[in-house]
This record gives C-alpha cells, structure tokens and sequence, in this order.
C-alpha cells in the first residue's frame, strides 16, 4: 500500500505539472519551426507546396544562406495570381517576424477574371514569411490534454479549443483528478484477492489472476467512461465513482474476511483455456525436440 501511495502521488503530479508544461512547450517549438519556411521544407532545385495553390522553388543556396534563383507562385487569392521572381534572397528574422528579402527580380500580378498582367519590376522587395503559412501554422495549437491542472481550473474564456469544446476542458479536469487514484484501487484488489488463503490446489484460478483481471476490468470501466465524458456531461460523476467504490469494495472484503474472485463459471472456462493451451504446447515441444535429437543422431 505505501508502494502504491508513493505511485499513486507520482502519477498526479507528472500527469498534471510535469507532462502539460513539457508538450506545451513542444507544441510551440513545432510551431516556431514551422515559421521557418524556408529551411524546413525548401530543397534545391524541387517545387515544393507550402500551402494550398503556394509553391516555391529555389535553384541554389550557399552556405552563409544566401539564395540564388528564387520562383513562388502565389494562387490562393482566386481573384488574384501572383508570381515572384528573384537573382538572389535571404531570409531574415526579425523580433517579431521572418523576411524575404528578394535581389533584383520582378513580380507578376495577374487579374484571374479579365487575365490581364502588370509586372512590376524591383531591386530590392522584402515579403513577409507568415503570408506562407496558413493560420494553424501561425500560432500553437494547445489542446486539453496539454494544460496544466490550473489552468483546466479556471481556463480562458477567449481560448479558441475551449469556446469550442468547453465540455472537453471539464472531462479532461475529472480525468486528471482520478487518474492517480487507480494504483491505489489496484493495490487494494491485490490485497483482497491475497487474502484467499487456500492453497494453490484448492484454489481454481490464483490470486494473481484474479487480481489482474478484476483490475484490468475496473481500468476498462474508468478508460471507456472517459473517452465518452467529452460528449455526454452525465457521465462525469462516473470517473470518481468507479475508482471509488472499485476501493471501497475491496476495503469492505478485507474488513469482513470475504473472498473475491471470478464467478466460478469464469473460472472454469479460464481454467480449460489454460489446460487445453499448455496441453498444445506441451504437445509442440515434444514434436520439436523429438525432432531436433532425431536430426543430431
């Protein structure tokens, strides 16, 4: 029981401090990288799509990042064609956004409805990066799961995930407040499932297996109820219930000396399972070591 306390108290604090701040923290270093437009996905001499009617092409990039031979097609606007061309480029990052800065090139601006063409020729045009990515890659997605226990407390009612699925933040909260109950719940099953104290022969299933499945069987519950909770706000009380009464059953067996255990039906159909299995095993041994000392003679 002192094991599973100390279990129990690491579980609530890594799945509420310890894992939120970690893939929050990753979540935003994805969405910092995808800024990166250029190094993350350009390859020389290849069209790559960055988005949805946005290609661009480089033909050769030196080592201190300079670019030579710079083409992006820009056809997201449907009323509006635009196609860059540039000698040279260089991406550079300011405090609050990435540049393109393009050398010596002209852009051509064609009207989709009436296919007239205006070039305008430049020496120099600077092109902000965060027109090449799309407003998902723009900011950090935070779901959820990725908010610590504060936060799922009282969370931001201008919090886009949460004005859209505020029942998610609820169900994620009761998830985290009984999740860490579970080793607790386990260890007092184990107990009272110890306490059979009939010996192996007696017995028609171990302890350890009853143990086991009842608790994979109380795990199932809390699991099942869980994934349902972000859609249906009556089962919430479920996730402290479940763990709950799972314990205080198995506090009530060990008080009154009463045994726990599979039905016996369940039992005896585990019990053939087993035999009929080792049997075929014991069976397949004996044929491949009768015919391993058969080769060797």
């Amino acid at each position: 029981m002192l094991f599973a306390i100390v279990i129990a108290a690491a579980s609530f604090l890594i799945s509420n401090f310890v894992v939120p701040y970690s893939q929050m923290n990753m979540r935003q270093m994805v969405a910092e990288a995808r800024g990166d437009v250029i190094n993350l996905v350009v390859q020389q001499g290849s069209f790559r799509e960055i988005d949805t009617d946005l290609y661009l092409q480089i033909e050769n990039r030196d080592s201190n990042g300079t670019i030579q031979g710079l083409f992006v097609s820009d056809s997201r606007d449907k009323t509006t064609d635009l196609i860059y061309y540039a000698k040279e480029g260089l991406v550079v990052q300011t405090a609050d956004q990435g540049l393109l800065i393009m050398k010596d090139g002209e852009v051509h601006r064609r009207d989709v409805q009436t296919g007239n063409v205006s070039i305008i020729k430049f020496n120099t045009y600077a092109l902000d990066l965060a027109a090449f990515l799309s407003s998902d890659d723009k900011e950090a997605t935070i779901f959820p799961k990725d908010r610590p226990l504060d936060y799922l407390m009282n969370p931001d009612p201008n919090d886009k995930q949460y004005q859209q699925r505020p029942l998610r933040y609820t169900s994620e909260l009761y998830k985290r407040l009984t999740d860490w109950m579970y080793p607790i719940v386990f260890a007092l099953i184990s107990l009272a499932a110890a306490a059979d104290s009939r010996s192996h022969r007696e017995a028609r299933i171990s302890a350890s297996f009853t143990a086991i499945t009842i608790s994979l069987i109380v795990f199932w519950l809390g699991y099942s109820t869980g994934q349902s909770t972000d859609k249906n706000a009556s089962l919430l009380p479920m996730l402290f219930a479940i763990p709950i009464l799972a314990a205080l059953s198995a506090i009530y067996a060990l008080a009154t000396n009463r045994q726990i255990g599979i039905p016996t039906t369940w039992s005896n159909w585990f019990k053939s399972i087993f035999e009929t299995r080792q049997a075929a095993f014991a069976s397949a041994g004996a044929r491949l070591f009768g015919r391993k000392r058969g080769g060797h003679r």
